[in-house]
């Protein structure tokens, strides 16, 4: 067995740390004196990670579809969660979509004067229908012992899936910025140019 099993995995910084370590990450330490922030940050990690599981199917072609679509549905959903939770700051912490998303309608169209398009709501409400308490992209089944996917088979296109997100979390991040809530200085990155996601 390897020796580095034998180290934790969550240890104090290394005295020489430079950018050119790629092969970890710092969690908490400064992170955590600015909260807001470091929600944001989660949300686009959570949207990052589906956006790479989706690349290496549709064009590394490193794995099938069928192998990966529960944790990029989770990832995507539980992002989704988070920049609704960032926007809407609900007082009730629990993973309900519905709420959250009429939330953030209201606050468009109040704050803002702007109309969601009907096919991002139906998109929502689908996800939010599909997997109504962040149980369904992770358990086979639900707490009362029913089927997490409920009412038959689904086809889920991934492209489809992962441009709702390039249009939401842009999206999001605008409204973050416009109302003051603190976001990361980098900018939400979009897919990467000349390639295209496979169908």
């Amino acid at each position: 067995m390897s020796n580095n099993l034998a180290k934790p995995f969550f240890q104090d910084p290394p005295d020489d740390l430079d950018e050119s370590w790629r092969h970890g990450a710092i969690l908490g330490g400064i992170l955590n004196a600015d909260r807001q922030t470091q929600g944001w940050m989660i949300a686009d990690a959570y949207r990052l990670a589906g956006d790479a599981l989706v690349e290496s199917v549709l064009i590394r072609r490193d794995h099938e579809a069928y192998e990966l679509i529960w944790p990029i549905l989770f990832l995507y959903r539980h992002a989704l969660e988070l920049y609704l939770k960032l926007v809407v700051q609900p007082k009730n912490l629990d993973h309900r979509l519905a709420p959250l998303f009429r939330e953030f309608e209201m606050i468009a169209q109040q704050q803002y004067s702007q109309q969601i398009p009907q096919i991002i709501l139906d998109r929502a409400r689908e996800l939010a229908e599909m997997d109504p308490d962040s149980f369904a992209f992770r358990y086979a089944t639900t707490k009362h012992g029913d089927d997490s996917i409920r009412g038959g088979e689904y086809w889920v296109e991934l492209p489809r899936l992962r441009q709702f997100m390039d249009v939401l979390a842009p999206a999001f991040h605008k409204i973050g910025s416009a109302t003051n809530l603190k976001r990361p200085s980098h900018k939400v990155r979009a897919p990467k140019t000349g390639k295209k996601l496979k169908k």
